[in-house]
């Protein structure tokens, strides 16, 4: 069986524009990108950038896809990884200062609310793009990213993935009954690793 590797990032480049398209705000606004800045500055302090990864064969029988032994039943997840032998369980997190902030301005800024989510959203999948050029370097090339709950693959499978990925000890991620992760700028995803 594969180990179980954890990886901490520096902060990875920030891309503005993708805050603003995460926040649903006009791109030549000269208020709002002051007022993203100044979030900025608040957020990335207390941002901690971590990921875990697992190795794992890949298996696909008709719409049943079985990663390292977690069955799940997609037809969308079967597109995806159709073709391929291998894969790459991660989960990547910012921490869980950014759900303060949110937290936070959510009583006192809408706006500054907002613009705290959008910056946690861009933040998680820059450390995600991160991770992901880290293991193309070490596996190969590399299916787009694939995250349960995106169709009809199920969100339950997101207590097995995290079980599997040890994300609780390793990287401070939980999940709740309902399968929300906590801190809730975290992504759990499979990707599939061409030969």
């Amino acid at each position: 069986m594969s180990t179980l590797i954890t990886v901490s990032f520096t902060q990875p480049p920030i891309n503005i524009r993708e805050i603003m398209r995460y926040a649903g705000l006009p791109e030549n606004d000269g208020r709002v990108s002051e007022i993203i800045s100044e979030c900025l500055r608040e957020a990335l302090p207390v941002l901690s950038c971590k990921a875990v990864y697992l190795p794992v064969t890949v298996a696909v029988r008709e719409t049943v896809c079985d990663i390292g032994g977690i069955k799940i039943r997609s037809s969308a997840l079967k597109k995806n990884l159709d073709g391929v032998k291998r894969g790459v369980l991660v989960c990547a997190t910012v921490g869980i200062g950014i759900d303060r902030l949110i937290n936070k301005y959510s009583r006192i800024s809408e706006v500054r609310a907002l613009i705290m989510q959008a910056i946690g959203a861009e933040r998680v999948e820059a450390v995600l793009d991160a991770l992901s050029e880290r293991l193309s370097g070490e596996l190969g090339r590399l299916r787009p990213r694939f995250s349960v709950g995106y169709g009809d693959a199920p969100i339950e499978a997101q207590r097995e993935i995290t079980e599997m990925l040890d994300t609780a000890r390793r990287i401070g991620v939980s999940l709740s009954d309902s399968f929300i992760m906590s801190p809730t700028k975290s992504v759990t995803a499979i990707i599939g690793i061409e030969e």
